[in-house]
Parts: structure tokens; C-alpha cells; sequence
């Protein structure tokens, strides 16, 4: 038996061609915030949620393949799987920031924050909270699955 269900409550229009690595609701503006991903292709985009139409979008550097992304303080981010870059945008202007890019010792997956830290994930059960003004690692944690009642 599966532990959770859902009802889809709507279908929402969506580029077909985007490759979502990483996906952020921003109520402010009822938009969604999208990493997407594939060499040669990555963008980071605001997408209207009830068009899907794209409003604005940055092409990423070819050596780039974007993944997760999240918006803190002012602040997008959009971490890369292999190139251990972060890229760091104005969240009003979609601009590069200062620093436009910043640096990590690991591959990219997931990104979220906790109104605080940037919380980014690597495709292992390590979870890193990060300084939003430098990425450096201050504190890590590992996930565990709780299967019956066993923790692994």
C-alpha cells in the first residue's frame, strides 16, 4: 500500500522541451521559478503558472548543466550537476549578482532553503545547508528512510 495518495486538482501548460531539474513556487508573484537542464540547453526561467508562457529566461553557458534553484533573500540560485558552480542571479533583474558564481566540492542535484541557508543535495543522502553569501558548507546532515519501522 502506498503511504501517500493525491488527486490532481488541475493540469498546468508547460514547455515540452524543458528538461525540469528544479522547480520553486514564488507566491509573491504566482509564477514558478525553473531550472532546466541537458548541455546546450540549460535556462533558468520564470514561468507564468497559468499559461506556462515564460516570462523570463537566461540562457545558461554551454558547460553548464543546470539543476536545482531556489530564491532566498533577494537571491536566485541554481547550483550545476558537474561543474560544482553555483550561479547567482538578482531576483528582481535576473541579472548575474556579485558574486555572479560561487563554488562547492560536490555534484549538484536539489536546492531549497530554509529562509536562512541554501539546502542543497548531491544524489546521495547527504543534505548541505550553505551560507548564501559564500556556499560554504555549515553544517551537513544524512537522510534515512523509515521502512517498517527500520531505519536504513
Amino acid at each position: 500500500d502506498p503511504l501517500l495518495t493525491y488527486n490532481v486538482l488541475k493540469v498546468l501548460n508547460h514547455d515540452v522541451s524543458a528538461f525540469t531539474q528544479g522547480l520553486e513556487y514564488i507566491k509573491s508573484s504566482n509564477t514558478f521559478l525553473e531550472s532546466t537542464g541537458l548541455w546546450r540547453q540549460s535556462t533558468l526561467r520564470e514561468v507564468d503558472i497559468t499559461t506556462g508562457n515564460v516570462l523570463r529566461k537566461v540562457d545558461l553557458a554551454p558547460q553548464f548543466f543546470g539543476e536545482g534553484c531556489t530564491m532566498l533573500k533577494g537571491k536566485i540560485y541554481q547550483i550545476t550537476w558537474r561543474e560544482k558552480t553555483c550561479l547567482v542571479y538578482d531576483a528582481t533583474t535576473f541579472q548575474p549578482a556579485d558574486p555572479p558564481q560561487l563554488g562547492y566540492d560536490t555534484d549538484g542535484w536539489g536546492l531549497t532553503n530554509d529562509g536562512e541557508f541554501v539546502i542543497m543535495t548531491d544524489g546521495t543522502a547527504n543534505v548541505y545547508f550553505r551560507d548564501p553569501l559564500t556556499f560554504q558548507k555549515v553544517r551537513q546532515v544524512r537522510a534515512h528512510e523509515v521502512v517498517g519501522g527500520t531505519v536504513r
